[in-house]
């Protein structure tokens, strides 16, 4: 039976604890539709442990899984690379099998790092990927787990620079540094779509209503540098914009590559689900307010 047909859904997260895991739990069981999510961290379900991976959604039955759980510090992927293929590929295995062996629906959150950045447009599903570092390539594994070992409605779903309540992100970061009146060195040269937690969580809550496979992106409306976005930040809080500093990617000096353009085109998501992305500075002020930082104009 179509998602879209059902009076209720039971949806499993993995990474639960973490920043889209935090929306999701929120996010799901609101509205028409009656979707029960069932939050798993870390400490409930270890992906990298396959026995643990089908004994608990053995227990918990899902209809569907969304599989938001992922080594996602970029830099320590570099350092550590197997232990990055172990969660963010060989986990990825471990769920896709389970959840073709229990016929329950699997989204995979993928992201924009997948791409070199070499783009003068916005990258779309199809686009060739070729990732720059052991982050993008571990997830691309992800991705293909997902294709070969998943059930047939499977999906994945790249998203970019996600940022939300639940976790340490960019957005708070800036926001500390700017209460302190602390200077802000901060790459101009890498240009992709800032992404409310939030916004993305009701984007899988319509995905999960729609009968979609494959892969779709979703993101932010519009565009922007890191540099940008910290400026949209303390110009948004009432604090000094003029506080960050524009400097080079390789100024930064960190271990891993990133792409320097990783828009993702979101014209599929638009067309599933019949919605587009709001624009970025729009969700960020809604973050501010929920922080209680947003300058009343």
């Amino acid at each position: 039976m179509p998602a879209a047909d059902r009076k209720s859904l039971r949806v499993a997260i993995t990474g639960a604890g973490g920043i889209l895991g935090t929306a999701l739990k929120e996010i799901l069981p609101k509205g028409p539709v009656s979707m029960e999510a069932v939050g798993l961290t870390r400490a409930e379900l270890d992906v990298t442990r396959p026995g643990d991976v089908q004994e608990r959604l053995a227990e918990i039955h899902p209809d569907a899984v969304i599989h938001a759980a992922a080594y996602t510090k970029v830099d320590a992927c570099e350092e550590d690379p197997d232990l990055a293929r172990e969660v963010n590929a060989a986990g990825t295995a471990h769920l896709a099998r389970t959840c073709n062996e229990l016929n329950c629906r699997l989204i995979y959150l993928g992201t924009d790092y997948v791409f070199d950045g070499k783009s003068g447009r916005p990258y779309c599903e199809d686009d060739p990927v070729s990732p720059l570092g052991v982050y993008g390539r571990t997830k691309w594994e992800g991705e293909v787990a997902v294709r070969e070992e998943g059930p047939e409605d499977s999906l994945v779903v790249r998203t970019s620079w996600v940022y939300g309540p639940g976790g340490r992100n960019f957005v708070d970061a800036v926001l500390e540094k700017g209460a302190l009146g602390e200077s802000l060195r901060v790459v101009n040269d890498q240009r992709g779509s800032p992404t409310y937690s939030q916004d993305l969580a009701e984007a899988l809550k319509a995905l999960l209503l729609t009968e979609v496979r494959g892969t779709v992106h979703v993101s932010g409306g519009g565009e922007c540098t890191w540099y940008e976005f910290a400026r949209e930040t303390l110009s948004a809080a009432g604090q000094a914009p003029d506080l960050v500093e524009p400097i080079s990617s390789r100024s930064l000096g960190r271990p891993a590559p990133r792409p320097a353009y990783s828009v993702l085109d979101g014209a599929a998501y638009q067309d599933w689900t019949g919605r587009a992305m709001r624009p970025w500075a729009e969700a960020l002020r809604d973050y501010l307010a929920l922080r209680g930082a947003l300058l009343d104009r």
